[in-house]
């Protein structure tokens, strides 16, 4: 029996797609639904939504032996709970730890990819979304492996100070694997420091790098600093209204209803 090989991409990428070896996540499930395809192996790539991937499981279940999956299609790593919110799903999977100072997941892009990409349909990943990328699977490792139980509490701070990045060969909505090297990790008054760097893999091909520093802050610490930069921030803008009730130099317009003297007190 032959056999034939597929890549399922999202229709984010519709137009990538040649309707033979690279097609789409409603190209390849109507087919499935209409027909009975025999010796079909599935590849999945990125793009594809939470139905869309469970829909596909479905009916390669109920094709039986004759359609099969290659390789796992795991959930997504979540982040969040550090930060005090409710767990939000990463653009990787599930991450793993090879050794002390390096953990690996799968890309898992999803349909979130549309926001972050809107202006490209076609073609290889943007700076963009690889940025994204590094920065879930940095902030996901960080809370599930390098923050003790009782720092759950402890809001995680990147771009100090700044990111550094390089990028060596195109990514393309296809698998691979991101991998997040922990550098140095160093206690500093009331939090810590981590320096991170995130590869990512395609075809045993590194396709960028990505390399910050995270702050490590106790969450009501990092709340009274960011309130105190709103005050003054607030005040900056209020102390150069003209008196047309615009921001001088910038034609924004102040409601007149609001003064500075009802801000009296603000940190200036």
């Amino acid at each position: 029996m032959p056999v034939e090989t597929v890549m399922v991409i999202g229709d984010h990428y519709r137009e990538l797609s040649h309707g033979k070896q690279l097609v789409t996540a409603s190209e390849l499930l109507a087919r499935l639904v209409s027909t009975a395809p025999t010796g079909l192996r599935i590849l999945v790539g990125q793009g594809l939504t939470e139905s869309q991937l469970t829909e596909l499981v479905r009916l390669v279940d109920r094709a039986g032996a004759s359609v099969a999956l290659c390789g796992p299609v795991t959930p997504p790593a979540v982040y969040g709970p550090s930060l005090g919110s409710a767990a939000i799903p990463a653009l990787v999977g599930r991450i793993e730890r090879i050794e002390p100072d390096r953990f690996v997941a799968p890309l898992r892009l999803d349909e979130r990819l549309d926001v972050l990409d809107d202006e490209r349909r076609e073609g290889h990943l943007t700076a963009l979304v690889v940025l994204e990328v590094a920065r879930h699977m940095w902030v996901a490792t960080t809370e599930k492996f390098l923050l003790l139980p009782d720092q759950r509490n402890t809001w995680v701070i990147g771009g100090v100070p700044q990111i550094r990045s390089a990028f060596h060969q195109h990514l393309f909505p296809f698998p691979a694997r991101v991998e997040c090297r922990l550098i140095e990790r160093e206690s500093q008054g009331l939090g810590q420091m981590l320096s991170v760097r995130v590869a990512i893999h395609q075809g045993g091909v590194l396709a960028a790098q990505v390399q910050t520093d995270l702050r490590l802050l106790p969450k009501a610490v990092a709340q009274r600093f960011e309130g105190l930069a709103l005050r003054k921030a607030l005040s900056r803008q209020l102390t150069v209204m003209d008196p047309t009730g615009q921001v001088a130099g910038t034609g924004e317009l102040i409601s007149p209803h609001i003064r500075p003297s009802v801000f009296k007190g603000v940190d200036r």
